[in-house]
């Protein structure tokens, strides 16, 4: 027998039955209950007794109490046995009854405590998994995109656990926008309730409702204009490492990772937040677009650099103790801004650009992800937040408070050689750059080979236009430190060109280093502002253990003092 588990204390009857009613005397047994998959006093009250039938009765019932709950679990059974039966030969001795779950999973409940939802098994995060039915409790629709949408329990349905993720993201396809059953488009603040397919697609938990609706492809509008669950705040000065942590051996979520509890990588930083509304109200871009159109972000706020040291957890080796090591930034992630609809497909972002937002946290190829919600909740109020006018490159440096302001540059010129082979030739640097195979490289030059894949290395205009980014966007600083230059009659080339462009004159300064490659590092010096200036190159020749090859040039690019 069957029968709905319920929310709340209810009864179950079993029924003895005769196959007739009973002459002279009585029917007499005993009975019991027995465990199956349900557990006594847990989900029904265990009883045992004894019964009867008396003269003309042909059944009777025993009344079990079933412990209905809201917990979302799988069907669940237990018996009831009769024994010792007088007056009647016993045909079947026991019945099985199973209490059917009516109950809706809570989102927390679907993404679970680890890398992948409990609803997943076996565990693959590195594939798209078969799909396990699931019927979810209302939640909130925090973000809509154009082939689906992220829900979060509301905050009184949380669990508030710190490894499990509140929200998750539903997989609608993409040739309607996202919609319920009933045809209806849905907006962020919608209450819904969902029925569909869990699944890992490539380490994203999701679910994946379908286009043709059935019971087990469902989404119900229950209301409007709910309020927003409680968004995640991530920032510097959120706990003691800031949110997402900056501190690798403490990281953001604990026991959220594909590791053995217990190891390094059951720690993450982001898992625990996937699916889940955050807000970033002081992030940072800090690179520009990548191929798929994400950029890299610091939600802290400030720039994220390669500091020195071996990444963490390897340790530097015996002697090499002060090379130290580097936390790796593990606060950083990506953002894809156009993914809901935040800002249009292809918006250019670049690196350096402030912005606030608030949307999801996704993972996409290999990597957690923000999603900032596009449109504006409530109404007048936009959920990415950017000064265009920050949101261009170059940005010039401002101009030189006064005559007295020493001013100081960087810049990386990429790959920077003229079109002479000097390998092996007098006057050419073990590590200088072979023409026919890096300059002239399509790879290599100043065209987009999408434009022109045959397009030669121009060196002449390499030098026009670096020449133009000094003196343009660089205000010709006092000193300009230089990166990948091949070596310093390039640099003496570009000071003449410079010049020859009605800009300053400047000294060159490069000494050649121990890159693969052939790039070094130089400085640029103006010689109307600043006289007698001299270079050195330090620990050109020194040596360290490199953890993974063993003792090795401790600088490819040896830095320079200048005086």
């Amino acid at each position: 027998m069957t029968q709905a588990e319920g929310d709340a204390s209810n009864t179950l009857s079993f029924t003895i039955q005769l196959s007739a009613p009973v002459g002279g005397g009585s029917v007499s047994f005993d009975f019991t209950t027995a465990n199956g998959s349900a557990t006594a006093t847990e989900d029904y009250t265990p009883l045992s007794g004894s019964g009867s039938l008396l003269t003309g009765m042909d059944s009777t019932t025993i009344d079990i109490q079933i412990l209905g709950d809201t917990t979302f679990e799988g069907d669940e059974t237990f018996t009831l046995a009769v024994s010792n039966v007088t007056g009647a030969v016993v045909g079947d001795g026991s019945a099985t009854a199973t209490l059917q779950n009516d109950d809706r999973a809570q989102v927390w409940e679907v993404q679970g405590s680890g890398a992948c939802s409990p609803f997943v098994v076996p565990c693959t995060l590195t594939a798209n998994t078969a799909m396990t039915t699931v019927p979810i409790a209302a939640a909130v629709v925090t973000a809509v995109g154009p082939d689906g949408f992220a829900m979060q329990a509301a905050d009184a349905a949380s669990d508030n656990d710190p490894a499990t993720s509140d929200g998750v993201y539903v997989f609608t396809f993409s040739t309607t926008p996202p919609r319920t059953d009933l045809g209806e488009d849905l907006a962020v603040g919608d209450l819904v309730r969902v029925t569909g397919g869990v699944k890992e697609y490539y380490g994203l938990t999701e679910v994946q409702v379908n286009e043709v609706r059935n019971g087990n492809n469902s989404i119900v509008r229950l209301d409007t204009l709910q309020p927003m669950p409680t968004a995640v705040e991530f920032g510097a000065a959120i706990g003691p490492d800031g949110t997402p942590s900056n501190n690798p051996a403490a990281l953001s979520c604990p026991g959220s990772g594909p590791g053995a509890p217990g190891a390094l990588n059951n720690d993450t930083n982001f898992e625990c937040f996937e699916g889940m509304l955050v807000s970033v109200p002081d992030g940072l871009v800090t690179t520009g677009n990548q191929f798929f159109g994400e950029v890299g972000m610091n939600p802290h706020g400030t720039r994220a650099y390669r500091e020195k040291g071996v990444k963490f957890p390897a340790l530097p080796v015996a002697g090499s103790e002060a090379a130290g090591t580097w936390d790796g930034n593990p606060e950083t992630l990506e953002m894809d801004a156009d993914r809901l609809l935040a800002v249009p497909l292809n918006t250019e972002l670049v690196g350096g650009l402030p912005f606030s937002g608030v949307g999801v946290i996704g993972f996409e190829f290999g990597d957690y992800e923000f999603w900032p919600a596009g449109g504006e909740y409530p109404v007048g109020v936009p959920r990415l937040v950017f000064d265009p006018a920050d949101n261009r490159l170059p940005r010039p440096a401002r101009e030189r408070a006064d005559a007295e302001e020493l001013t100081v540059a960087s810049f990386n010129a990429w790959r920077f050689c003229d079109m002479t082979d000097d390998v092996g030739l007098p006057g050419g640097g073990p590590n200088d750059y072979d023409i026919e195979f890096t300059c002239i490289d399509n790879d290599f030059d100043d065209i987009d080979d999408s434009v022109d894949p045959n397009s030669p290395y121009d060196f002449p205009l390499k030098l026009q236009k670096i020449s133009a980014y000094i003196r343009d966007v660089l205000r010709s600083p006092d000193v300009l430190g230089m990166q990948e230059v091949e070596k310093l009659s390039v640099l003496e080339d570009l000071a003449d060109q410079i010049v020859l462009d009605g800009g300053p004159p400047y000294q060159a300064c490069l000494f050649e280093g121990n890159d693969p490659g052939g790039i070094d590092v130089g400085f640029m010096v103006r010689t109307d502002r600043i006289q007698n200036a001299s270079a050195v190159q330090l620990r050109g020749t020194e040596q360290w253990l490199d953890p993974s090859s063993g003792e090795t040039a401790l600088h490819d690019r040896p830095p320079l003092l200048l005086s």
